[in-house]
């Protein structure tokens, strides 16, 4: 037993934890998860639609300069005047060599109605640069003074490569800071000029820090970085919010992107453009405001669990908590039974058969003394449970009316909690009467008739008689308070014609007669029996109250009178029948203990293997 010592506490414990445990991993799996899911959607959308934004503001803003560019290269050919004029070529420039200036003036007032910056023209063929109001006789000046650049750059020859050219083409070069970041880039179309159709290229520059649709277009939240990356070399070719160390790091995700198609992913966001030969990065790797929400969601994840942890804990302290006092008490009484409560039932069961035990004996005194005169021992009622502090007795009988078994318990409960006093109730056997001796510390019989009066009406009505006799202060004197009462009842039956009042029987006269009373009552109680032993319903209360008497009475008669309790004479003839039927039908247990009047073919096995000391099957297979 000692494997289920402790039952209860483990099944509360499991209890509880799953209590806890099943809501939070539901709340997970499908709230937290689908909220997850949720925000993890609507941040690539954003990321998404954000890189779209700066790639199309990016492509708008270079798809804008090669109009103007291809208006000047048509104009260049055609026109004398005006803008045309610088456009006429380098053969032109050569013959009036004013043209170089008229042609920066041009270029200066072009780029500031325009917003360009640093607008400027590159001649192929005679290695010409006109840029910043300045007339360059070579690309390396121009690079050296016009973009102060020191150190020769590969990428910007590159840009201004002959081999490179492709009429209408966008052409793409970093422009480097002391830190090797491009923050700045120049933006070039190539194009045709004059009429004799000379190679050039028409070139701004765009900075990150002036340029108005960054300002306008790229969201900037100090974390999200932004690259345009060359195709072939993987060359960062501009940047927005990128230091030195991030390049470093994004050389490890462009190995990445080698498929055709924009690759998303949590870090690093991309779009290609064949066109131009360029990608379109927006790197997110350290935050921004959607993946802050995902580490705030990670981390109240992390604190949940704690959180989860903790409740649990708490749950089996609490559980600890409380059940010590049902430990003590279980220690205390005995652990038996499956679990704990049935342990505490089964001492609770054994408890209150003792104490009927204990007012079915001072009931079996009290009526013997009542009716026959049998002295009883103070000292023995005292061992039976009765408080020695009792030092009042009165006897209540309600005439012409026997109460049910229901009714005596209610009557018996309610007089010991509204006044605190002992009541024990029984039936006359043969006399339709009800007696009822008070247990009082102090006299309160006059309170307690009026009481039982009140609940006599309630609950019976008009047809009884209440008699209350003297109060003694002694066990041996109950008898006296007993007589008085049912002399009130003889003299209330005398009618007012008669002179003479009969004599009073003598005790023996009176035993005689209960004698043959209580004879005819069992008679007509074992024959009831007999036909109604196979009705489940059957019960001692129930048969108690078909013949008026007590509980009390029912089973002193069987246990005096036959020799056995009523229960057991029960079983024993459903047992007898069973076996009958056992031995001569070929119906199941289960059938055969409904049949007999047992609703459980558990309990029926149990009481058969008592009775015969074999289980039914047992008994039919021995048999044949």
């Amino acid at each position: 037993m000692r494997d289920r010592k402790y039952k209860y506490v483990y099944q509360l414990i499991i209890t509880s934890t799953l209590l806890v445990i099943i809501p939070v991993l539901f709340f997970y799996c499908i709230v937290w998860k689908k909220s997850i899911h949720e925000i993890n959607y609507l941040n690539n959308e954003y990321y998404s639609n954000t890189l779209a934004s700066f790639m199309g503001s990016f492509i708008s803003e270079t798809e804008e300069f090669k109009k103007h560019v291809v208006g000047f290269s048509i104009e260049s050919g055609t026109s004398l005047t005006d803008s045309g004029i610088f456009f006429r070529g380098t053969e032109k420039m050569e013959e009036f060599p004013y043209y170089y200036g008229e042609a920066s003036r041009k270029l200066s007032e072009y780029g500031t109605d325009y917003g360009y910056d640093n607008v400027g023209i590159y001649w192929y063929d005679n290695d010409v640069v006109i840029s910043n109001g300045f007339k360059y006789s070579s690309l390396s000046r121009y690079l050296k003074d016009g973009l102060k650049i020191a150190d020769e750059k590969e990428c910007l020859y590159d840009f201004f490569s002959l081999d490179e050219f492709e009429y209408r083409q966008v052409m793409v070069a970093p422009l480097y800071d002391e830190e090797g970041v491009s923050t700045k880039c120049l933006i070039g179309i190539c194009t045709i000029l004059g009429k004799n159709k000379e190679k050039a290229m028409m070139f701004y520059q765009i900075d990150c820090n002036d340029m108005e649709y960054f300002r306008l277009f790229v969201h900037r939240d100090g974390e999200t970085k932004y690259y345009i990356v060359d195709n072939e070399t993987e060359e960062i070719l501009f940047s927005v919010g990128a230091t030195a160390e991030d390049y470093v790091l994004l050389q490890s995700t462009l190995q990445d992107l080698e498929s055709e198609e924009p690759e998303e992913s949590s870090q690093c966001f991309a779009k290609r453009n064949r066109d131009m030969g360029i990608t379109f990065l927006l790197d997110v790797s350290e935050g921004g405001v959607q993946n802050k929400v995902i580490e705030l969601y990670s981390s109240v994840r992390v604190l949940f669990a704690y959180i989860l942890i903790i409740m649990i804990s708490i749950g089996f302290i609490t559980v600890y908590l409380n059940y010590k006092p049902l430990q003590r008490l279980v220690r205390k009484i005995g652990h038996k039974g499956n679990n704990e409560f049935e342990a505490i039932l089964g001492a609770w069961e054994k408890q209150n058969a003792l104490l009927t035990e204990q007012r079915m004996s001072i009931m079996g005194l009290l009526m013997n003394h009542l009716l026959y005169g049998i002295p009883i021992s103070h000292r023995y009622v005292e061992k039976l449970g009765v408080s020695s502090d009792v030092r009042k007795y009165c006897v209540f009988v309600i005439g012409d009316y026997v109460l049910k078994n229901a009714e005596m318990d209610d009557l018996t409960q309610k007089v010991e909690e509204l006044f605190g006093v002992l009541l024990f109730v029984n039936d006359i056997m043969g006399e339709k009467a009800t007696v009822c001796v008070a247990f009082m510390e102090e006299d309160k019989s006059k309170t307690i008739k009026e009481w039982m009066n009140d609940w006599c009406r309630n609950h019976i009505g008009e047809g009884y008689k209440m008699r209350a006799g003297c109060v003694v202060d002694r066990l041996s004197d109950i008898q006296k308070s007993f007589s008085e009462c049912t002399d009130m009842q003889q003299q209330a039956e005398v009618s007012p014609e008669q002179s003479e009042i009969p004599e009073k029987e003598n005790i023996s006269e009176k035993v005689r007669r209960r004698i043959v009373i209580n004879e005819k009552l069992k008679d007509k109680i074992l024959d009831y029996v007999d036909e109604n032993f196979l009705d489940r319903e059957l019960s001692q209360q129930q048969v108690a109250d078909c013949f008026e008497i007590s509980v009390y009475s029912l089973s002193k008669m069987f246990n005096g009178q036959i020799g056995t309790g009523f229960v057991d004479y029960i079983n024993g003839k459903r047992i007898e029948y069973a076996k009958e039927l056992l031995l001569t039908t070929g119906k199941n247990v289960k059938e055969i203990a409904v049949m007999v009047g047992f609703t459980n073919s558990k309990y029926f096995t149990e009481i058969f293997k008592k009775y015969t000391g074999t289980t039914p099957v047992e008994f039919r297979v021995e048999d044949k």
